[in-house]
């Protein structure tokens, strides 16, 4: 998920990949939940060409915009998606599809695009506050929607068919 130590371990994770002259990756979103903005913002930016990653829309329709300021992508990226890949991790994969920065494989994401903050209540309990909505690079909204992969995989019992799929694009 993209907690906050999300960024932290991908980098560590590129470091080795570096020394070993990896060029080619893949990165599994699936039954990935989510997280937190920031942190998806921050794992965009070692992906993702310079320009739009993600925009957030308030209630009054002003757009923030984050943004790449990668120079020189230097991976050949395939990302695994499925109906669980949810919220943050919809940030990354849509960033990724809509600037070219690799290609999506599996099915349709989940759709959640809503910015939400927790508030404590004076009795313990919280209240979950839905105060914008995020759009694509392209600035597509895909909440209750959901992003489709640029190859539709689905997986069956015996194989890891997207997995498949993944390592022959690769090649």
């Amino acid at each position: 998920d993209f907690s906050s130590k999300a960024t932290k371990e991908i980098k560590k994770a590129l470091e080795e990949f570096n020394r070993k002259g990896i060029k080619k990756l893949i990165l599994d979103l699936r039954d990935n939940p989510g997280g937190l903005l920031d942190e998806a913002v921050s794992v965009g930016r070692l992906f993702v060409p310079a320009g739009p990653i993600v925009y957030v829309k308030d209630k009054a329709g002003s757009l923030k915009k984050y943004e790449s300021s990668l120079r020189d992508p230097k991976y050949q990226l395939v990302v695994l998606v499925n109906e669980r890949s949810a919220s943050a991790s919809e940030i990354l994969a849509g960033a990724i599809k809509d600037r070219k920065a690799g290609v999506l494989v599996g099915t349709q994401t989940f759709g959640k695009a809503l910015v939400q903050s927790l508030m404590p209540l004076t009795d313990g309990s919280m209240i979950k506050l839905t105060t914008a909505v995020y759009l694509t690079p392209n600035k597509t909204l895909i909440n209750g929607v959901g992003i489709e992969p640029d190859y539709i995989v689905e997986n069956d019992d015996l194989e890891d068919l997207q997995l498949e799929k993944a390592i022959e694009l690769l090649k």
